[in-house]
């Protein structure tokens, strides 16, 4: 089921509606300084590519584009900007020249705010956590919005409007079901055969053990906020000759292990699935009140979430940058390459640098010009002092600051900058595939 999400910026233009395809192949984009004037997108429906294009494309645009890589992977959600100016047909118009345009004075635009509006920004995001350069230039003032589904994150059609520029964008998307895999039970072939089908996660596992075997065990899954429970025989990371389970061990994705659960012996087994990451349910097979044998049903994980950080500083008057999400951060400007390390959090101060005493400490807070003065950036292996070296004739006054997410990654940079300086800094993490 598709669900069809309202088309945000200005009400001026004419209406487009691509309509709903298999998927979104690539998007093409003619920016300029006053924002969106042409995109190209590339559909597929039942392997055939279709193209529906909007706007025009003149030799003055810049052209850039972002492609989907492979057939795993597809764009979840869009992000972009509204520029707040008189606009018509999304074409900027000088308010103090409108003479014989009576119908588009502004007392007549301000019956309806988006008659002002026009999207000057868009980027876009994939499930493997990709995200697109950001297209367009911004606004001033600039308003953001989100694009995105409700039940299901896979966009499958534009719809919008245009004129000289794009006015609004709105977007198609449809449900996307995740992907399974099961593994047989190991164990006995004797008992009656369960199923305890598919969740969103396993909450909580409890297991029976008697004379060192495993005889019941009991699943709480989660669906949504719903608990669910389900009891069978016993479950086991080993079984025994007479096809029993003897023991059962859990791994997690953070390489935990749980306490070992009956006693080993017999034959040892492992129940996984290569390039399946997340257990959603169990099934195997139960004999009288004893667990005979136990498999498992795996789920796709295909993207962990990535989240942005708020940037920390302070804003007079600044431009914001945004270098999006990428796998990771391999050299930063004070030229460390990072090989095999990821950077974990930032710490940072933001305020002035002043002399301890004498002429320019007073006009430095005079003049009250504040900046980011220290970032010092802390990895899996070391931390680096990037800027800001601790000076015995110097102190640090003003505001300072930690960025990151326990058990994450640091995998893009964002902020605000102006003067020459940077203002403020923030950061996109990802959850650690690997701790």
């Amino acid at each position: 089921m598709t669900t069809r999400v309202t088309d945000q910026g200005g009400i001026n233009g004419d209406v487009f509606d691509d309509g709903v395809y298999d998927y979104v192949r690539k998007v093409t984009v003619g920016e300029c300084s006053q924002g969106i004037a042409y995109i190209k997108i590339e559909y597929v429906r039942d392997g055939v590519v279709v193209e529906r294009e909007h706007g025009k494309k003149t030799r003055t645009q810049t052209q850039a584009e972002f492609e989907v890589n492979h057939l795993d992977e597809y764009i979840t959600w869009i992000w972009g900007t509204i520029r707040d100016d008189y606009v018509y047909g999304s074409r900027t118009i000088d308010i103090e020249h409108l003479a014989g345009l009576e119908e588009l004075k502004p007392s007549r635009m301000d019956e309806n705010p988006r008659s002002k509006f026009a999207v000057s920004e868009l980027q876009f995001k994939t499930s493997c956590g990709r995200a697109s350069q950001v297209f367009g230039s911004p606004g001033l003032p600039g308003k953001e919005f989100v694009l995105e589904g409700n039940n299901g994150t896979k966009l499958v059609g534009l719809h919008g409007r245009f004129g000289d520029f794009l006015c609004s964008i709105g977007a198609h998307f449809i449900f996307v079901p995740p992907v399974f895999k099961q593994v047989e039970p190991h164990g006995g072939i004797y008992g009656d055969d369960w199923d305890d089908g598919v969740y969103d996660c396993v909450r909580k596992v409890r297991v029976g053990e008697d004379a060192d075997r495993v005889t019941s065990v009991e699943f709480v899954y989660s669906n949504g906020d719903q608990l669910i429970t389900h009891s069978h025989g016993k479950l086991q990371q080993e079984h025994d000759r007479y096809g029993l389970i003897s023991s059962l061990t859990f791994k997690t994705s953070k390489d935990r292990d749980s306490e070992v659960f009956g006693k080993p012996n017999g034959t040892k087994f492992v129940i996984m699935a290569k390039g399946f990451d997340k257990l959603v349910g169990f099934r195997g097979r139960s004999f009288g009140n004893r667990l005979t044998a136990l498999g498992a049903n795996f789920a796709v994980v295909v993207a962990p979430p990535v989240k942005k950080l708020e940037a920390k500083g302070a804003n007079p008057g600044c431009k914001e940058w945004d270098d999006g999400i990428h796998e990771g951060v391999y050299k930063i400007t004070f030229k460390l390459w990072l090989g095999d390390e990821y950077i974990t959090s930032v710490e940072g101060h933001y305020g002035q640098r002043l002399p301890l005493s004498g002429i320019v400490r007073e006009l430095t807070e005079l003049i009250g010009f504040k900046y980011i003065t220290m970032l010092k950036f802390k990895t899996n292996k070391g931390t680096y002092q990037a800027l800001g070296n601790e000076e015995e004739d110097y102190e640090y006054v003003g505001e300072s600051f930690v960025l990151g997410m326990e058990g994450h990654k640091i995998v893009g940079f964002h902020g605000k900058s102006a003067f020459g300086a940077l203002h403020q800094i923030g950061v996109y993490v990802k959850p650690i595939d690997n701790p």
